[in-house]
């Protein structure tokens, strides 16, 4: 990676206590899916520890870095009103377009 162009980074969101776990209660639900353990371990995997470039299955909209090169190839489609992150990532992927996670570029989140 070092002297070879990075054309995509993605960072990830923190909350108002700066980390990056979902902050939720207990549902009856969770009891049989853990979708919020499984998350938080995955990023303990990607985001918690080095190197601070790595390879990333996940991208999120609001903490994405591109060069011009890779939209000029790839611009987002103004037909995906949700998943567009995703759908960016799969797309620049197919244009052979790899896309690293920054584990210090993060940006705070706080939805109403």
């Amino acid at each position: 990676m070092y002297g070879e162009t990075v054309y995509g980074v993605a960072g990830y969101y923190v909350n108002e206590y700066g980390n990056y776990y979902d902050d939720v209660s207990m549902e009856p639900w969770m009891t049989y899916w853990n979708r919020f353990g499984s998350k938080s371990k995955a990023f303990d995997k990607i985001i918690g520890c080095g190197p601070r470039l790595k390879h990333t299955p996940f991208v999120f909209g609001g903490a994405m870095v591109i060069h011009k090169n890779l939209y000029q190839i790839v611009p987002f489609d103004p037909q995906v009103c949700r998943g567009e992150d995703i759908d960016y990532l799969i797309n620049a992927k197919m244009f052979g377009f790899d896309f690293f996670l920054d584990n210090k570029l993060s940006v705070k989140h706080l939805p109403p």
